[in-house]
């Protein structure tokens, strides 16, 4: 959830209660709901909401997920709005695909892996959190996709998105140096101005964005080394998908094509 600091913390807690139904209302809303309903593993983590797909649903969590979780935020502004005065939800999300353990249902361990931690590094990017920080109010969403789940999810056409609407990115947060790419539902502000390309130290309005955006006069293109956020977690072996939505926010699933050698049922621990 972009600037949960900045509520008044009175509503730390009514912000963190609405995620999960958020979520919920997200995925029904653009008829996902046997998909939410598959999840493997999630928690709630602050202002944060991360959790686990069988990966087959990967390009459906790049679209129509994202879509609908910026028309799900425009409602939830819309009709209940929280704050005082009202501040928006608006919310960064990453998407990943890799494989992760799923160690007996052990809530310490489980989910473990590399995939986990990159998904972490690119919801903490200085690149997705420039492009919020830059939006006006109306963007509820800024989202950025791994280039393995891109490749899988867009270029391998499962997706209905076009290449097109993705903006290509090189993030580098403590030691992840990987390429990404940035989706932007609905963009407004300064996005439309500029585009969403982030800003560099030699942009001449580089210090205009805000400290979340991490573009300083001075230090306008640095990277992000803070570690906050959640994760996506994943089953037995083979394939996770992560997507994480949160605060930090992300949309992550996790998963394995084959299946499970154990009964899974959801459980709902926030």
């Amino acid at each position: 959830m972009k600037d949960f600091s900045g509520f008044e913390a009175a509503a730390h807690a009514e912000v963190t209660g609405r995620i999960k139904p958020i979520m919920a209302a997200t995925f029904r809303r653009c008829g996902l709901g046997e998909v939410w309903d598959d999840e493997l593993w999630h928690r709630v983590i602050g202002d944060a909401y991360v959790s686990a797909y069988p990966s087959p649903a990967l390009p459906l969590l790049v679209h129509p997920l994202l879509d609908a979780l910026q028309t799900q935020l425009e409602h939830e502004n819309r009709t209940a709005p929280v704050g005082h005065p009202p501040r928006p939800l608006r919310m960064r999300a990453s998407i990943h695909v890799g494989p992760i353990t799923d160690p007996e249902d052990d809530p310490v361990t489980d989910g473990s892996g590399t995939s986990r931690v990159d998904t972490h590094r690119l919801l903490d990017s200085t690149e997705v959190k420039q492009a919020l920080a830059r939006a006006g109010e109306k963007t509820c969403v800024a989202a950025i996709v791994s280039d393995r789940a891109f490749t899988d999810a867009v270029l391998g056409g499962y997706c209905e998105l076009s290449r097109e609407l993705f903006t290509p990115v090189d993030v580098a947060v403590k030691n992840y140096r990987e390429r990404a790419w940035l989706a932007v539902p609905v963009p407004s502000g300064d996005l439309l101005a500029r585009g969403i390309e982030p800003l560099t130290a030699e942009d001449p309005s580089g210090g205009e964005v805000g400290a979340e955006g991490n573009t300083r006069q001075g230090d306008a293109g640095k990277k992000s080394a803070q570690d906050v956020g959640m994760t996506g977690i994943g089953s037995v072996g083979g394939d996770a998908t992560n997507t994480f939505v949160g605060n930090s926010g992300r949309i992550s699933i996790s998963g394995n094509p084959a299946p499970s050698p154990r009964p899974r049922k959801r459980r709902d621990d926030s």
